[in-house]
């Protein structure tokens, strides 16, 4: 599990449908952080058989995660490294 920038979100209310907490979650990502968020770990017993996510939105079950916790972000890029030539410039 790697992201770049990473938002944790707790919701244990079962008033709320799993749906409206991931798109809570979400939302909050994209407030913070002025992008949206493309990823959605979850903990795999909080993920129900019947869920369907948005595609720009995936809900990956990590066993990680604690019950109840959203962790919304964007994935990792690979970056190209520039080697430096050690001349000062």
């Amino acid at each position: 599990m790697r992201v770049h920038d990473g938002l944790l979100w707790f919701d244990n209310d079962p008033r709320h449908a799993f749906g409206d907490k991931v798109q809570e979650a979400a939302a909050a990502y994209e407030r913070r952080f002025h992008q949206p968020a493309t990823i959605c770990y979850v903990n795999p017993s909080d993920l129900p058989a019947d869920t369907t996510s948005p595609p720009e939105l995936a809900v990956i079950a990590e066993p990680t995660v604690l019950r109840h916790h959203f962790f919304v972000g964007a994935p990792v890029r690979a970056t190209r490294r520039v080697r430096s030539t050690g001349r000062g410039g």
